[in-house]
């Protein structure tokens, strides 16, 4: 290791020291290199024990809030987390299904749960955490689902690939959920690393919980920024409805490129909105098989012929127009007209 690099990650770790949180971002900056180069420092440091990472950066292992049990933080707002745990626990009802999520306050959670229920109670337990496991796994009174993976000693948890696979094939009534973060960004988020070091977002190990999905059923999901673990991309289109192979629980139902169907929990989905209808400008990098284009009754200044060329090649085999024959004739004679300026200062150039 050269002493460029070498400085550059004691820098790193003075940062780490005084402020606990370091960014990717703002060390490129800060050094004049490329995130890359601060990536391999900081994985490099992390196999050195210095510190952990996290999306976007590092944080102190010192001060790191964990989970974990065997961890500094296990009493940390005990009687805070106590009364949480309590509240939630007579949330469930004889029959249920649970999810547990690791944390100090699923746990307590766990604990809280009544001997009646624990007993008697043909409660269905589905976790990854090893002291949820210990907590619940003496009372031969409910069905223990202990979900395999890579093992994560900081948070006695298994993640990964297999564990998120096998979450796919299970369901359930509720859900108690920790997390390490919460932003409109990346949603609710853990620091733990999934593969190929991006954060794994706890979003990826949900299942849809909710009961009344008659509610929102046929509503079509419009994607947002591309999602490419799932390989959903921005403008594909989907339809929200209930899956008797799911026991009922909403999924969205959407076509690959080689035409077979999909179906994702809606907690999978990457950013996106929700619509029964959409409008021209919106729908653009969509296709469907059939288009319903509705128009204005009256002809308005913004219905132009690229308008009704860009609905109507939305639809790959049949379109239906809806409107007056006023609206629609006005519409097609109008064409858009752009006024940059570029033709005026490019004569005046050469005059």
């Amino acid at each position: 290791m050269d002493s460029i690099t070498e400085k550059r990650r004691s820098s790193i770790m003075e940062e780490l020291r005084r402020n606990e949180v370091v960014k990717v971002s703002e060390l490129s900056n800060c050094f004049g290199v490329s995130e890359v180069s601060i990536r391999r420092d900081i994985r490099y440091l992390e196999q050195l024990g210095a510190l952990r990472r996290v999306h976007g950066g590092a944080i102190s292992v010192a001060n790191r809030p964990v989970a974990g049990p065997t961890m500094v933080g296990t009493d940390f707002r005990i009687e805070q987390k106590q009364r949480i745990g309590r509240a939630a626990a007579a949330l469930v009802a004889p029959g249920d299904r649970l999810i547990f999520d690791s944390g100090t306050t699923t746990l307590q959670t766990a604990a809280h749960l009544s001997n009646e229920l624990l007993t008697a109670g043909n409660l269905t337990v589905i976790t990854a955490s090893l002291p949820i496991v210990r907590q619940l796994g003496a009372h031969k009174g409910l069905h223990l689902i202990v979900l395999g993976g890579i093992y994560v000693p900081d948070y006695e948890l298994m993640v990964g690939p297999h564990t998120i696979e096998t979450l796919k094939s299970l369901h359930a009534d509720k859900m108690f959920l920790g997390t390490d973060g919460l932003t409109f960004s990346q949603g609710i988020t853990t620091a733990i690393l999934g593969e190929g070091s991006t954060p794994a977002p706890v979003n990826d190990k949900l299942l849809e919980l909710e009961t009344d999905s008659s509610a929102r059923a046929q509503r079509r999901r419009f994607m947002g920024p591309r999602g490419f673990g799932d390989w959903l991309f921005n403008g594909d289109l989907g339809v929200a409805w209930p899956d008797a192979e799911a026991g009922g629980a909403l999924r969205v139902f959407t076509r690959g490129s080689d035409g077979a169907l999909r179906r994702f929990a809606p907690a999978r989905l990457p950013a996106h909105e929700t619509a029964f209808a959409a409008t021209v400008h919106k729908s653009q990098g969509s296709e469907a098989d059939r288009v319903v284009l509705i128009l204005p009754h009256e002809p308005s200044a913004v219905m132009t012929r690229e308008l009704i060329y860009t609905g109507i090649t939305r639809a790959r085999s049949r379109v239906e127009v809806w409107g007056t024959r006023d609206a629609f004739e006005a519409a097609v004679a109008r064409r858009l007209i752009r006024s940059s300026g570029l033709r005026d200062a490019l004569w005046s150039a050469t005059a």
